[in-house]
């Protein structure tokens, strides 16, 4: 045990080691299969786990088929313990009920086993900080008390002191380790009495924290790779499935506000399709592990009977990826909620040549090959991602994890809790501030007003990764946004941050079930109680539908704490994030503007944004703050204020939007991140004041790209590669350039040099009015600098711009073109009209605002200043400065 504790300090206090390659990286397993009762594995385990039955229990002759499991008198000779009559059996640990391994899902005590089960761990550790430990455990949750025993063991029996986050990955095929399962099943969901067997609990978190102590005493120098893959889904997906991966497709719950769940309209509108994977390297270039992250139930076998225990298809996944390449493989459990098993595209054949897809339900033999045909796929995949990924910056591994405390609405979880179901579990005694003080002992749970103990966390994986830990089921729609507005909630209550948008790093992993499970975790606005079941029957469902008041299906929130905890959990998570936020984020009230010029809260089809004037409560087509994608020039007869790209939930871009798109982010002229707008889309907006249909454009992007300013993968964004900074030079014939027939004309030439040699083109030209000084005088940028002041000319006409300015696009060169570009006006302050563009116009006289102007080479996509009530005029801005693009 000292050599062990020795080995763990100094592997965590070693950076010179951790210098040389930026990390270290060790990984471990440990088999938390129950052992036979009678061998010698189950001997050990029953001697060290449950001691006492060799001297309190010699008078109960029957172990069962397992070990650790109560032992008892076998009055119908069938080898398992009877629960109806209840057959004698010894408490040995006086807690008033048989303790045996139960399966999920009421098929009662476990017969047999399938496949094994699993605990795996990685531990990451820059050589500074305490070692970083997630562990992933084969059950289908474990609460509060048993993950903070296992980093109890973990100390104080193994001798390693590292942040340890258990996560449990749902596993639905494992021995009941919530207590639902237990004997005289209800019909409910809910046996009388608990399934938990603390005896094979204990064995558990032993083996939690000797695969923690494992991959830490594994450490080794290591470089760090991550990635996120996707597909696309398709605009419009409708139904319980959608397109996830190559070769496979993902099943959803009916709910809302995972889709939209109306009768008429049941599109996909709130899920999280990326994979994610993080491999660590050895010296050699050896995978030391691979942890592969994906939001979806694993259930299917669980569900099937006979029940026997099995590890489902991640333990496929990771069976066939250790059988195929070096290190280990795990599979870490996202925001799974409502996100049901994902199977191969087409379904895996049965020996019949029927398909079998992840709801066969038949038999287990056979949804195996379904089973073990998904993993496989993901096996591939994960390589496939593994192979292509990115590598990490080197800087510090840090865990910051919080005690929270959270109400208990559910009236059945009351219950359930004061007879024991919960195990361990207890509730607590919180101070004002919701943190938890002491426990509460179960017979004295308050029928109301009782809270749990719970986490939140998330771990810093240096710079450029964030692991976001959440305690339940959480729905995507919580921790990463959704297309709905507050018209449409089931619930008229708060909308709470969005915990990922608050988070700053390139990579961003959901954890689920991560140190606890408290159940669903549902937006508090997109929850809808059964009446009676929750103390807070603010918003009941119509029983005969399960519809809420606006229509939506609901079906889940029986096996949540309630609305108020979510809410809790995400705005704590937020806070907690927001101390080393993004400082390009903005989160930003809005909507997503369509190509006729009309508002959406879903991002589909659209063509820019318009965020309002802080304090709006309308849009404003002549104010806010409105920003185009690359094609995009203007809406009617506004310009856009930024040229952007669309983005999803984790603030990377996209080449157009889908139901993942959370809104717009904006490039300064070297490629990096300027601004990245998250557009809340929930609060009320009176939209009525429509802007003019879209303007399109040549698509417009930085010349450069910045490093780790985005995911290298990312699709839409700028391209590495090019290291032009030069603008582009342009001469204009002053002579000949000016107001003709009611147009700006132009005459000149521009020039550009190129990029690494390539051609390129001019892509538009464009004229800025700086400021407007006076009545009749303006001033007009040149490429380097303001123009002197003018006078105004005579006949109340607008000054001659002296110069203009051209935009290239990796230019080539050299190369030149005689340029000639109307720009459409228009009366400062006043709002355009809605419909098609107006054709062009007399510019009105002194310093009328051109609705589409623009900058020199890469400034259109600059960013604007962060909302705040605008006019017409334009502020007097400096070269590089912010300025209007078009």
């Amino acid at each position: 045990m000292v050599c062990a504790g020795l080995a763990g300090i100094a592997l965590a206090t070693a950076p010179a080691a951790a210098d040389a390659a930026g990390f270290l990286a060790g990984a471990s397993k440990q088999d938390m299969t129950p052992p036979k009762a009678g061998t010698p594995a189950g001997n050990a385990a029953d001697s060290e786990f449950a001691p006492t039955f060799s001297t309190a229990c010699v008078a109960f002759p029957n172990p069962g088929t397992f070990a650790l499991q109560e032992p008892f008198v076998d009055t119908n000779g069938n080898g398992r313990w009877d629960d109806n009559p209840p057959e004698p059996y010894c408490d040995a640990n006086g807690n008033g009920r048989w303790d045996g391994i139960y399966t999920d899902n009421g098929f009662g005590p476990l017969k047999a086993v399938h496949d094994p089960i699993d605990v795996r761990a990685v531990a990451i550790s820059d050589g500074r900080h305490k070692p970083l430990v997630y562990t992933s455990v084969k059950l289908i949750g474990i609460f509060d008390y048993y993950t903070e025993e296992a980093r109890a063991v973990l100390k104080n029996k193994y001798g390693v002191d590292a942040n340890l986050v258990v996560s449990a990955n749902h596993n639905e095929s494992s021995p009941d380790s919530i207590g639902l399962y237990g004997a005289l099943q209800t019909g409910q969901g809910a046996g009388v009495r608990s399934g938990i067997d603390e005896y094979y609990m204990s064995f558990v978190e032993d083996k939690i924290a000797h695969a923690a102590a494992d991959a830490v005493h594994n450490l080794k120098p290591a470089t760090l790779f991550a990635n996120q893959v996707g597909s696309r889904i398709p605009d419009g997906t409708s139904g319980n499935r959608y397109p996830l991966l190559t070769g496979l497709s993902q099943r959803i719950s009916d709910q809302f506000p995972t889709a939209v769940a109306l009768a008429n309209d049941d599109r996909v509108a709130s899920v999280d399709p990326k994979m994610g994977v993080l491999q660590a390297r050895a010296s050699n270039g050896q995978p030391i592990f691979t942890v592969m992250s994906l939001s979806a139930h694993n259930q299917e076998m669980g569900m099937t009977p006979p029940g026997d225990l099995s590890a489902d298809w991640p333990g496929a996944f990771e069976r066939k990826f250790d059988a195929t390449h070096p290190g280990m493989a795990m599979f870490l459990v996202g925001d799974n909620g409502s996100i049901e098993d994902p199977q191969t595209d087409p379904p895996a054949k049965a020996p019949d040549g029927t398909d079998i897809g992840s709801e066969y339900r038949k038999d287990q033999t056979t949804l195996y090959i379904q089973t073990q045909a998904t993993g496989e796929r993901f096996a591939s995949l994960a390589a496939d991602a593994a192979s292509k990924a990115s590598q990490l910056t080197p800087g510090p591994v840090t865990l910051t994890r919080k005690a929270i405390c959270l109400p208990l609405e559910n009236n059945a979880f009351v219950l359930l809790a004061a007879a024991g179901v919960f195990g361990k579990r207890q509730a607590y005694v919180c101070n004002t501030s919701g943190d938890p003080i002491q426990p509460v002992p179960n017979g004295d749970i308050a029928t109301s007003g009782a809270q749990f103990r719970s986490f939140v966390g998330y771990a810093n994986i240096g710079p450029d990764l964030q692991l976001i830990d959440n305690p339940g089921e959480s729905f995507p729609a919580l921790m990463l946004g959704t297309p709905f507005g507050k018209e449409e909630e089931s619930c008229d209550r708060p909308n709470p941050a969005v915990p990922t948008w608050h988070a700053r790093a390139l990579y961003r992993f959901q954890v689920g079930l991560a140190d606890d499970l408290v159940g669903y975790l549902i937006p508090a606005w997109g929850f809808a109680e059964i009446p009676g079941v929750f103390n807070t029957d603010a918003c009941g469902l119509n029983p005969q539908t399960d519809r809420d008041m606006n229509g939506h299906k609901h079906k889940l929130e029986t096996e949540s704490i309630g609305p108020t905890g979510a809410n809790d959990i995400a705005n704590t998570l937020a806070s907690m994030l927001n101390s080393e936020k993004d400082p390009t984020a903005h989160i930003v009230q809005g909507r997503f503007v369509l190509p006729d010029g009309s508002y959406s809260h879903w991002p589909t089809g659209a063509a820019g944004i318009l965020v309002p004037a802080a304090g709006a409560s309308a849009l404003n087509p002549a104010g806010g703050t409105l920003i185009g994608d690359p094609h995009t020039a203007g809406f009617g007869r506004r310009g856009v204020d930024a040229t952007g790209f669309f983005m999803d939930y984790d603030g990377q871009p996209q080449s157009r939007p889908d139901v993942t798109t959370r809104g717009m982010m904006v490039f300064d002229p070297r490629g990096c991140v300027a601004a990245r707008y998250y557009l809340d889309v929930f609060a009320t907006l009176d939209g009525s004041k429509k802007l003019g249909a879209a303007a399109s454009q040549a698509k417009v992007k930085p010349v450069g790209s910045c490093a780790h300013s985005v995911q290298p993968g990312a699709k839409g964004g700028p391209k590495p590669g090019c290291p032009d900074r030069r603008p582009p030079r342009s001469t204009i014939n002053h002579r000949r350039s000016g107001l003709h027939r009611n147009r700006l004309v132009l005459y000149g030439r521009a020039y550009d040099r190129g990029c690494n040699g390539k051609k390129g083109r001019v892509v538009r030209v464009v004229v800025t009015v700086a400021r407007h000084l006076a009545p009749g005088r303006c001033r007009f940028l040149l490429p380097d600098g303001p123009h002197p002041r003018l006078r105004r000319p005579p006949a109340a006409r607008p000054p001659r711009p002296r110069h203009g300015k051209v935009v290239a696009q990796d230019a080539p060169a050299p190369r030149a073109r005689r340029l000639r570009d109307p720009i459409a006006g228009g009366r400062p302050g006043r709002q355009p009209p809605a419909g098609p563009p107006p054709r062009p116009e007399r510019l009105e006289p002194a310093c009328a605002w051109p609705p589409i102007a623009c900058s020199a080479a890469c400034g259109a996509l600059a960013a604007p200043s962060p909302p705040e009530p605008r006019s017409h005029q334009a502020p007097s801005r400096s070269p590089g400065s912010t300025r209007r693009p078009g």
